[in-house]
């Protein structure tokens, strides 16, 4: 089973977080969960809300979820972006990528 800590404070009315997650972004982030659960777990996915600092936070975000939780059939995914070689993006993927490898071995492989 997969375990979402679902927590609203990236969106991007949240007065704290100012990442600017936007609804699509959250169902997006959905899509990308369920996909994964149907692939590694026979779906099994449970959601725990915690929160975030604005309401139209809260309701968005817990219906882009429920959205992309009832898709049927579930939406395939989109191809994944391409992240520039140097970017600092591409230096904390390779991170990630080099602690969670030995458990999945094709992780990072393009």
């Amino acid at each position: 089973m997969i375990l979402v800590s679902c927590g609203f404070d990236a969106h991007h009315d949240d007065p704290l977080a100012s990442m600017e997650v936007s609804a699509d972004g959250f169902l997006a982030m959905t899509r990308i969960v369920r996909a994964l659960a149907d692939d590694l777990c026979s779906s099994r996915v449970l959601f725990v809300l915690e929160g975030g600092y604005a309401a139209s936070s809260l309701r968005e975000g817990t219906q882009s979820v429920l959205q992309g939780m009832l898709e049927t059939p579930p939406r395939p995914l989109p191809a994944a972006p391409q992240v520039a070689a140097g970017s600092r993006l591409r230096a904390i993927l390779d991170r990630v990528i080099a602690v969670h490898r030995d458990h999945f071995r094709d992780l990072g492989v393009n």
